[in-house]
């Protein structure tokens, strides 16, 4: 008796990521759990997309039956951790992200406030008797 999963296929879909087509939907859950997203709009037809670095799990569990390690899910955001040394990459990222979102934040709101905002220098050539000074512009 073979666990092999039958009609169903891998193929390349970008040089990110491959899909996976045939008879699929009495494995759904299984496909899902693999990491896959179901898009009936791929070209060439509907399918199952999944990123390159889980097609070993998805060719183990297509030729033997074998799910190495199913998707993990944060609470706050769809991520998946096929190991330890993933998920703490992962983690990085993410902290990454934040911060990346953070310093997009201020150098918004210090675009925002130069605005309405204007350094006014002395006359001087000197560097130190150079004193910012606000004043708002006003507005037409």
């Amino acid at each position: 008796m073979s666990n092999k999963v039958e009609n169903v296929n891998i193929e390349k879909y970008s040089e990110k990521s491959f899909v996976v087509r045939g008879e699929t939907k009495e494995h759904k859950e299984k496909l899902s759990d693999l990491g896959g997203k179901w898009n009936s709009r791929l070209r060439d037809g509907a399918g199952w997309i999944f990123p390159n670095m889980l097609r070993k799990n998805v060719e183990n569990w297509i030729n033997h039956g074998i799910i190495v390690q199913k998707k993990r899910y944060n609470s706050s955001e769809e991520t998946f951790t096929p190991n330890a040394n993933v998920g703490k990459i992962l983690k990085e990222v993410l902290l990454l992200k934040k911060e990346v979102c953070e310093l997009k934040n201020l150098i918004k709101q210090l675009i925002n406030n130069g605005k309405d905002e204007e350094i006014i220098e002395s006359d001087s050539d000197s560097e130190e008797e150079i004193i910012p000074k606000k004043r708002l512009l006003r507005r037409k």
